[in-house]
């Protein structure tokens, strides 16, 4: 064999440098075709190519000479997430562009049991450039050598080579082919190799519509006139997701599709609900996620796989480091973070880059799971310190956000938050995680936590108006009481579920664990608890328009918390006596009751409770025209629900603005600001909200003379009020139709519209509305020529209603003829 020696550029064999030894040009090898259905992946094919195709530095180093332009790329993402498919695509499209004159492929096999080492990946790209294997060098610099004086040649003869590095597992693999000049590299791994100096393109799953797409075409390109997934989209858009928009299970479930021509999506899907067993059905003989997976995990040290498996704990979509040092039991955050790191280069987690927290996608989770099941006690014991961990922080972040449970919560820490939007933003990221966990532990028998730790949750998810979730927890909560035969808890959590039945507008099942509660804490010779409970049932018998029993209980609420010595309960229900007051037209009493709460909640420090007790004062205000010093309460209302991020509260505060403009007559402002409510309820979800504001606004546009919009706004509060079950909300909305269509001349529709306004008011025994529904149905009969006769007494009896409720001034208007 002829000697090898080296030079500060080339390598010689005898005295003849090897680069010209093999100058004569080799026609490469075609790089491996596309897998079939490759979509998607826009943003990342376009990154991928403009470094590649960046022609900065072309020609202008030595082989072999420090540069500072960006010759190589690295994608990096989870096994079977389509790294080496996009890679070869990228390449693909750059040979079609021009930007290389050819290309080499290498699978490093980086994560098999024995990968391919930087000694054999340079003997296997150097064979491929026409180097004779018996001018191949025996050590690595040497080799390295030869490969550099190879690209150097072939720039010199204005070719541009790229090197596709599949599978590579370390930097050590693939260090020896970064090249110089106008070459570039591309890499594909499942680990961070960005200290090698390559730009990382991080891949993600799938789109939906794209992981779809992928099933589609992989099912067609074998049979290219089955038509079973566009012919069971619903089917297929499950499979996609139990798949995690993962291409390589996407394929695999394709496979299982091509093998049985009678599998339809759906029954696909149906083999793939059961988590334990997904990981089964996702292998058809070649090809097995679990191995994926496991090839990864394999790699990774003692504790490093401990942590992995110990996470699935969690029954949530992601975490913390804080909550990763709970499961972990290890005592130093530090250490924590440093496996969680590890875990995350190996793409067995994910990191969301401004949160900081970290995910686990579906079929990982799948197969840890699976190991997880073999070492049931640790996992018990990580389970249950993840359960104290979100307790004792929900415990801390409660007493930021409800000032009423301060008293309960005496003895807690609060020092983990800094204030109530530290706090708040805590509930708000870790609210998935909560919801689960709650379920995890009624479920794993942890009925304490499953008792406790959903009435540390419900007034955040009351305020962000997430009450499925306040349901599904406060439910919990009571099935955990009744467990424990904790008969304190269970009239508490009895309570709960009240509220958040009433505020889902179910107020007759509000009303049944209303008593339920009351009657518990009587029997407990809870003075404090019936107080809290008279307080509440007396809001749900007032949205049941039952006022005299509300005002009864409503007493019952104040005189209750007076006599504890309780400012703050005393507060809350004199604020509540005032709205029902307001509701029954006894607005002097009401605002006395509004501004005790006021004076009460500013002398407590309570901000939001100050805040609703302004807002509910304007309302009353407005009830006897002191139209000034109502929007002032109303304003002063919405600041203080925007200095503490209370969405659903200014949104509230708009449409009580919008209302006090609309009765002042002021209809542009009155518009603006319901317009305003309507689009803070949109953003939070409030179903009710946005019909209400709807409503409201339909009202402002028939006043503005804007007919046809007042058509549609009204029609949408209709609609909106009668799916909710809403009929109060429903009269008021055909009377605002009524009129809308009286303005465009429709004079029968208008008064079928009045009538049936008229007709469910007196349903819900509202003389003043029905008063009022009466006076705008004579106003139509009038416009229609109907005769003065029997105008004149409809407007006598929508007189009498009003007088009956003290509304004189209103009457004599109707008598009149003016609109009220």
């Amino acid at each position: 064999m002829a000697a090898h020696y080296l030079t500060a550029r080339d390598v010689y064999i005898g005295d003849r440098p090897l680069a010209e030894s093999s100058a004569q040009a080799v026609e490469l090898p075609p790089l491996p075709e596309v897998a079939p259905g490759f979509t998607g992946r826009t943003g990342e094919l376009e990154d991928l190519l403009a470094v590649l195709s960046s022609r900065e530095g072309a020609g202008e180093e030595e082989p072999g000479a420090a540069t500072s332009v960006v010759v190589s790329a690295a994608v990096r993402g989870m096994g079977g997430i389509g790294k080496t498919t996009l890679a070869l695509s990228a390449g693909w499209r750059a040979l079609e562009a021009g930007a290389f004159t050819g290309a080499l492929f290498l699978d490093l096999r980086g994560y098999d049991d024995v990968p391919v080492d930087a000694a054999r990946a340079l003997d296997d790209v150097l064979r491929q450039l026409g180097v004779d294997a018996a001018q191949i060098p025996p050590e690595l610099a040497q080799r390295a050598a030869v490969y550099r004086a190879q690209l150097g040649a072939r720039a010199r003869r204005g070719e541009r080579l790229l090197v596709i590095a599949d599978n590579a597992s370390a930097g050590e693999q693939v260090e020896w082919l970064i090249p110089s000049g106008p070459h570039r590299l591309l890499i594909t791994s499942r680990d961070d190799l960005s200290h090698i100096g390559a730009q990382l393109v991080d891949l993600d799953t799938l789109l939906l519509g794209e992981a779809i797409d992928l099933l589609d075409a992989a099912v067609r390109t074998a049979l290219p006139k089955d038509g079973r997934v566009a012919a069971d989209t619903d089917g297929a858009r499950r499979v996609a997701e139990l798949c995690g928009c993962l291409p390589l299970a996407l394929r695999i479930a394709a496979a299982q599709m091509v093998a049985d021509r009678s599998l339809k999506p759906a029954d696909l899907a149906a083999d793939l609900e059961d988590p334990a067993g997904r990981l089964d059905v996702l292998d058809d003989g070649s090809r097995a996620v679990r191995g994926v997976v496991q090839r990864s995990v394999r790699r990774l040290s003692l504790p490093q796989a401990e942590l992995f498996w110990l996470l699935t704990v969690n029954p949530g979509p992601d975490f913390s480091l804080d909550t990763a040092v709970a499961i972990s039991g290890v005592g130093k955050a530090k250490d924590v973070r440093l496996r969680l790191a590890a875990l995350g280069k190996a793409s067995l987690l994910r990191q969301d880059p401004v949160s900081g927290r970290w995910s686990m996608h579906d079929l990982v989770r799948a197969y840890a799971n699976e190991q997880a099941a073999r070492y049931t006690t640790a996992t018990g014991h990580a389970f249950r310190r993840l359960l104290e961990h979100y307790t004792r922080f929900a415990a801390n972040a409660a007493v930021h956000v409800d000032r009423s449970a301060r008293g309960e919560f005496s003895k807690v820490d609060s020092s983990r938050f800094r204030d109530r939007f530290h706090a708040m933003a805590w509930f708000e990221a870790e609210r998935a995680n909560l919801v689960a966990a709650i379920q995890a532990a009624y479920v794993g028998g942890h009925f304490r936590i499953a008792a406790r730790l959903p009435s540390l949750l419900t007034r955040y998810l009351h305020m962000r108006r997430l009450l499925n979730d306040a349901l599904t927890v406060d439910s919990i909560s009571l099935g955990a009481t009744r467990a424990l035969s904790d008969r304190t808890s269970q009239a508490r959590a009895w309570m709960n579920l009240s509220n958040t039945l009433g505020e889902l507008r179910r107020f007759e099942e509000a009303l049944s664990a209303n008593r339920r509660a009351l009657e518990g804490f009587g029997d407990l010779g809870d003075a404090h608890g019936q107080a809290s409970a008279w307080m509440n049932l007396a809001g749900t018998l007032g949205e049941l328009r039952r006022f005299e029993e509300a005002l009864g209980a409503h007493q019952r609420a104040v005189d209750g918390f007076g006599d504890l010595g309780d400012a703050h309960g005393q507060a809350t229900a004199r604020m509540n006596l005032g709205t029902t007051l307001a509701g029954v037209r006894r607005f002097e009493e009401a605002l006395g009751a509004h501004q005790r709460a006021v004076d009460g909640f500013g002398d407590l420090g309570d901000a939001h409770a100050l805040a609703t007790a302004r807002m509910n004062l304007g309302t009353t205000l407005a009830g006897v025209r002191r139209f000034e010093e109502a929007l002032g309460a109303s304003q002063r209302a919405l600041e203080g629900f925007g200095d503490l991020g209370d969405a659903h509260g200014q949104a509230t505060a708009w449409m009580n603005i919008g209302y006090i403009h609309g009765e002042r007559g002021c209809f542009e402002e009155a518009l603006g600001a319901s317009q305003r409510a309507l689009e803070g309820f949109g953003d939070l979800g409030d179903a009710h909200g946005q019909a209400t504001a709807w409503m409201n606004i339909g009202y402002m546009l028939g006043e503005l003379r804007r007919f046809e919009e007042a058509l549609g706004a009204s029609q949408r509060a209709l609609e909106g009020l009668g799916d909710l079950g809403d009929a109060h909300g429903q009269a008021t909305a055909w009377t605002n139709l009524g009129m809308a269509l009286r303005g465009r001349g429709e004079f029968g529709l208008a008064e079928e519209a009045g009538k049936r306004s008229a007709a469910l008011f007196e349903e819900l025994g509202d003389s003043f509305r029905r008063g009022k529904a009466l006076s705008e149905l004579a106003l139509t009969l009038s416009q229609a020529d109907r005769g003065d006769g029997e105008v004149q007494a409809m407007r006598e009896t929508a007189a009498e209603l009003l007088r009956a409720v003290g509304a004189n001034d209103e009457a004599e208007r109707v008598l009149r003829g003016i609109k009220v």
